[in-house]
């Protein structure tokens, strides 16, 4: 197997192919949220004209800040496990990619981030503007802004969309079933029976 060198005109192809792929998911969703908010539009929902700027600012600020912490700490620590993941494809070491090839970010904060983004993308769409064209731009970059990030994390989290790793590892890493590798179900036999021995003597 040829290893796909740093130089290699067709591995700078195909990176350009699949990081451009990566840009189309939320690319759908922006154009279905401009969508929708064109619509709305069109039927006059939006804030008062004459709404203070100000709170929907504050607003915008208090769910903005949050997404962004959450946001720079899903990035960091799917970047520090893809680190792993790299760093154990270079050493040739299955039992730190086993450790990290399945590992992901809770779904907890994945709900945290959906819905911060969610309300900042509403409250956005639902300013009053003046000039349309200014809606759909800001309405366009915040969607896409946002959604990027779930893209860019996917990314990072998992291996095997990675041609740089998959090239360079064995097949069956990505087929060991982890809890046989690390003994788990093995322990969790183990406990059973300790436990049917005890009642036993009971």
């Amino acid at each position: 197997m040829k290893l796909s060198k740093r130089d290699d005109i067709g591995r700078k192809l195909r990176s350009v192919v699949r990081h451009t792929l990566m840009l189309t998911r939320p690319a759908i969703i922006t154009a279905l949220t401009a969508m929708g908010w064109w619509f709305f539009r069109d039927a006059g929902y939006y804030f008062p004209e004459n709404e203070p700027f100000e709170a929907i600012v504050t607003v915008i600020l208090v769910l903005g800040v949050p997404f962004g912490i959450l946001a720079a700490e899903a990035v960091r620590t799917a970047w520090n496990k893809h680190a792993q993941v790299t760093t154990s494809v270079l050493t040739r070491n299955r039992r730190q990619f086993l450790l990290y090839r399945d590992e992901r970010i809770l779904t907890a904060m994945h709900v945290l981030l959906a819905v911060f983004a969610s309300l900042v993308i509403v409250v956005v769409a639902f300013f009053h503007y003046k000039e349309a064209w200014v809606g759909l731009m800001m309405v366009t970059v915040t969607t896409f802004s946002l959604s990027l990030v779930w893209s860019v994390i996917e990314q990072l989290e998992n291996p095997r969309l990675s041609p740089w790793i998959r090239e360079r590892i064995p097949a069956e890493w990505f087929e060991e079933d982890v809890d046989k590798f690390f003994l788990l179900e093995v322990k969790n036999n183990g406990r059973h029976k300790k436990k049917k021995k005890k009642s036993k003597r009971a």
